[in-house]
């Protein structure tokens, strides 16, 4: 049979044996006994260190500019990508005591050097996305195309498209 490590009650204590394809930890405290089996496997993000963490959480607006002639301008990122993406919406991360409005208004002027009047809501949800070790949520707003020769780009490079030829682009994981 197998036999039991034992532990003095009290403080929790924990004891690791190392085997030849996994590693076991055997902890007691509070009454609980728990036995966790980690294989040795490429960990996915947010497991580095072998121990799990909680995933980044992040708030962010983001737009979509369109014209009557099923254009949509996007953010060409190949020179500033950040998580492989090659392209992705113009906007960014909601700051603390800030509304998703302000945020995109001000992402939108840091930008494009624009401001930002007739835009409206089109979609908010919240996502999980393992491969970017992040839990976001998202407000996506719409705006008919700004004048387009106005336009300062300040992050990345305009990409403007046919709607139906950004489907085969490499975005933001969740865009």
């Amino acid at each position: 049979g197998t036999s039991r490590p034992r532990f003095k009650s009290g403080q929790p204590q924990s004891k690791v044996a190392k085997q030849s394809c996994c590693w076991f930890e055997v902890c007691r405290g509070s009454n609980h006994l728990n036995l966790l089996c980690k294989f040795e496997l490429p960990k996915p993000a947010g497991f580095e260190d072998g121990q799990p963490h909680q995933m980044i959480k992040r708030k962010v607006s983001i737009i979509l500019f369109y014209d009557n002639k099923g254009n949509i301008l996007l953010q060409d990122r190949r020179e500033i990508s950040k998580h492989g993406e090659e392209y992705g919406f113009f906007g960014g991360k909601i700051e603390e005591n800030e509304t998703p409005e302000e945020a995109l208004k001000r992402e939108i002027k840091e930008e494009l050097e624009i401001e930002l009047r007739d835009f409206k809501l089109f979609k908010h949800y919240k996502q999980i996305i393992p491969k970017i070790n992040r839990n976001v949520e998202r407000w996506v707003f719409i705006a008919p195309m700004p004048n387009l020769r106005k336009l300062k780009v300040k992050e990345g490079e305009i990409a403007f498209m046919k709607f139906e030829d950004s489907f085969k682009l490499k975005m933001i994981p969740g865009d």
